[in-house]
């Protein structure tokens, strides 16, 4: 059995058994005929009859058990739904930024974008390769190196670990952990191939905090839920001593019913509070 298909029956069973016993309404009248008396039997008390409920008496019974079934999903923990462990590559074209934004409805991007994000964004890498280049003792960067050129492919690939646990409160949930390595490559025809790591890991935000809503449980426009934790990545030379790091937004639509699933995350930086974010990259994943 697939994990999509047993996480789906985790999440929709006790929709299932409401409904089936909301069906047997249908047979309410044919249930409280099924016998004229109850016999009720104890080891200390003579035996007596207790007459079968009315068809009405029967009927609230069966919606009092459906709505136990149904009132299940507000109170139980959904932290297992969120993977632990994911496989993740990053990309930096501006078609596949624009096509993860568009994923999002207007109003679920928690954050003003920059209008002019793509010249923006070059200026962002302009400055990346510089200090990279600055640290070239450290990090050794090839002249050809650069996410600008669009014959010089760059991809990022690794792995991230992403941990949620319930908190108190009503359906209050919190990030505790996530961090992960990556590696940078560079593939440009007729250069050698050029790679080099770095790491990320959670900051301690408002944003790690989830909060989820009864409407998010039970109705279909509610089952997606925007992630927006903010990452530190960290840029090391060979004897682990940093040489540059700057902090990432990640902003990520999941969906946890019928199926969980995760969408792409959007990397967005800004070079100070006051300004608007821009979009530098999109991930995507896959679990481990």
């Amino acid at each position: 059995m697939k994990a999509s298909f047993r996480q789906f029956l985790w999440l929709s069973w006790p929709f299932i058994m409401g409904w089936v016993l909301l069906s047997l309404h249908i047979w309410a009248g044919q249930i409280s005929e099924l016998h004229p008396a109850l016999m009720i039997k104890t080891s200390f008390l003579a035996d007596f009859d207790l007459p079968i409920p009315t068809v009405s008496a029967v009927r609230i019974i069966i919606t009092l058990l459906s709505g136990l079934f149904f009132a299940y999903p507000a109170f139980r923990d959904y932290s297992s739904i969120f993977p632990q462990n994911l496989r993740m590559e990053i990309f930096f074209d501006d078609a596949g930024i624009s096509e993860t934004m568009n994923q999002f409805s207007e109003g679920e991007l928690p954050i003003r974008i920059a209008k002019n994000w793509s010249a923006e964004k070059n200026n962002y890498f302009e400055t990346f390769e510089s200090k990279l280049r600055v640290a070239s003792n450290d990090i050794p960067a090839p002249k050809e190196f650069t996410f600008r050129d669009p014959s010089c492919h760059v991809f990022t690939k690794g792995s991230t670990s992403f941990v949620v646990n319930k908190a108190e409160g009503f359906q209050r949930y919190k990030i505790v952990s996530s961090r992960g390595i990556v590696v940078h490559c560079c593939e440009k025809e007729g250069v050698a191939a050029y790679d080099f790591s770095s790491e990320f890991e959670l900051l301690d935000t408002s944003s790690n905090w989830i909060t989820v809503p009864l409407w998010n449980i039970y109705l279909p426009s509610g089952w997606t839920y925007i992630l927006s934790p903010s990452y530190k990545q960290i840029y090391r030379n060979n004897n682990g001593e940093r040489v540059w790091d700057h902090t990432l937004l990640c902003v990520t639509k999941i969906r946890y019913f019928p199926v969980p699933s995760i969408g792409r995350s959007l990397c967005l930086y800004r070079p100070d509070p006051l300004s608007s974010y821009m979009p530098i990259g999109y991930t995507v994943y896959d679990r481990l």
